[in-house]
């Protein structure tokens, strides 16, 4: 008999992590901590060391003499790479379309040199940390060295002016299962003083309406425990808003959002009222084409990049304007947010696919160039800081996720849009991926008010720059 193989081992995950150098000085500085010489041609080095916890030293086996350990720069300029820009994303756009709102200015701050880090094991990871002097996570994915604290602004919020600090439409929070855990945008708008609604199921009125008596109404489902998705729930704060408070738009936003901050000159800052909802229902009621718009995530906006204050036709997620009139509604059991927009992009009831949408005559324009298209906005300068998927008790988390994982809420919006979206193993769980680029090269479509508006000044900018008024107060 053959004897059989032994199976062979499952290699450890390797670990890495970018350091930004911000000088040549902080780059000498690191190559002496590292004991090794380094240069401008290094992208990627191996660390190995022991954290010792009796002598407080970290030990690297090293086998080059001290006099090498410094940095070589090998060519004249080391900076951060530049973000991705679409072709769509220009100054002279933003400049034309950004008018009348709060300023805005994030450009790219460069850097000497970044290199990447990788640690085989998670010893070496701990004693690096030690040695740099800074606290690392595995979620940590780049440092600044020398390690600089960063200014203390807790106590600084952005405040508008008194007459545009609330929203002009209704926002509902849908919620379920967290009212012991304290639903956490309820929280967020109540201490900046934004009222709302909060749309519940049936089985669980008492416990909101005890524990969030501060909301403006609490409204009820008729019915509970459908595991049908939050769909059902949505659609009912989008039928009251329009039936009977009458209004043209309204806020749909999760119940999983710990603030809201203002992102400007590479400084993301909470916001004290609820100014940032007023400018963008403001910026999205100056076009017609624009029936959903809403937040971009905290976490996938650093201040440190080169960003424009909102982006066109991507999805929309978890803080939610809605126009009432919007020919699509929510749908699907989980991923109703990617779905809608979707729905919204493609304008599905007329082009069911992408290529439907972009399909040209024989000399190369579009069949449809003058049909007015639908679009989506995130902007960027205003953002929630929402918590990730699946880690806060209650709600879609223990309705499905424990029970189902995330294979079939992938496979839902495969089925539904197989033409712009596909299954990905991404974040070590199984998830999706949304071609959303090929939306990309559509513009905006202004009101008539507000063409004429922007005419009768011959197309130039208020004379006060900042017509929201917002300045940052110390709340000490």
């Amino acid at each position: 008999m053959k004897k059989q193989k032994p199976a062979e081992k499952s290699k450890p995950e390797i670990s890495s992590l970018k350091v930004h150098l911000p000088n040549r000085k902080a780059a000498d500085s690191f190559a002496k901590l590292l004991q090794r010489p380094l240069s401008s041609r290094h992208k990627t080095i191996r660390f190995m060391g022991r954290w010792s916890p009796k002598m407080k030293t970290v030990k690297i086996k090293t086998k080059v003499p001290k006099s090498r350990w410094r940095f070589i720069e090998e060519r004249k300029k080391i900076v951060r790479e530049n973000s991705k820009r679409s072709s769509w994303n220009t100054d002279d756009f933003f400049n034309r379309t950004w008018v009348d709102m709060p300023p805005f200015e994030n450009k790219e701050v460069s850097v000497y040199h970044t290199i990447t880090v990788t640690f085989p094991k998670l010893a070496d990871k701990i004693a690096f940390a030690e040695l740099v002097k800074q606290p690392i996570s595995e979620k940590t994915k780049s440092i600044d060295f020398p390690f600089q604290k960063p200014k203390e602004k807790r106590n600084l919020v952005w405040i508008g002016r008194k007459e545009t600090s609330q929203p002009r439409y209704p926002i509902f929070i849908i919620s379920k299962g967290r009212a012991q855990y304290g639903p956490l945008t309820a929280t967020a708008l109540r201490d900046i003083g934004v009222p709302f609604y909060l749309m519940v199921e049936p089985q669980e009125y008492n416990k909101y309406r005890v524990l969030c008596d501060w909301a403006k109404d609490v409204l009820v489902l008729p019915e509970g425990n459908h595991g049908k998705g939050p769909g059902r729930a949505r659609n009912a704060c989008w039928d009251y808003a329009r039936d009977v408070l009458k209004e043209k738009r309204h806020w749909c936003i999760d119940h999983n959002i710990r603030a809201f901050y203002r992102l400007h000159q590479n400084e993301r800052i909470r916001v004290g009222d609820g100014t940032i909802f007023r400018a963008a229902e403001d910026f999205v009621d100056r076009y017609k084409n624009i029936p959903i718009a809403g937040f971009g995530y905290k976490f996938f906006h650093p201040a440190t990049e080169t960003q424009f204050p909102f982006k066109v036709n991507t999805r929309i997620y978890s803080t939610l304007l809605i126009d009432n009139d919007c020919p699509y509604r929510w749908r699907g059991r989980y991923n109703e947010d990617t779905i809608l927009s979707l729905d919204v992009l493609k304008d599905v009831k007329k082009n069911p696919t992408h290529e439907d949408l972009n399909a040209v005559n024989a000399d190369g324009s579009l069949k449809n160039s003058k049909r007015e298209r639908l679009a989506t906005v995130e902007f960027i300068t205003f953002l929630q800081d929402k918590l990730n998927t699946q880690t806060q008790k209650g709600g879609n988390t223990a309705e499905f996720y424990q029970k189902e994982g995330t294979a079939a809420k992938s496979a839902m919006l495969v089925d539904i849009h197989p033409d712009v979206a596909k299954t990905a193993d991404m974040l070590k769980r199984d998830h999706h991926k949304v071609q959303f680029e090929v939306f990309r090269g559509k513009w905006l479509i202004r009101t008539d008010e507000r063409k004429a508006e922007l005419k009768a000044r011959n197309w130039k900018p208020l004379k006060d720059k900042n017509s929201y008024g917002m300045k940052l107060v110390d709340l000490i």
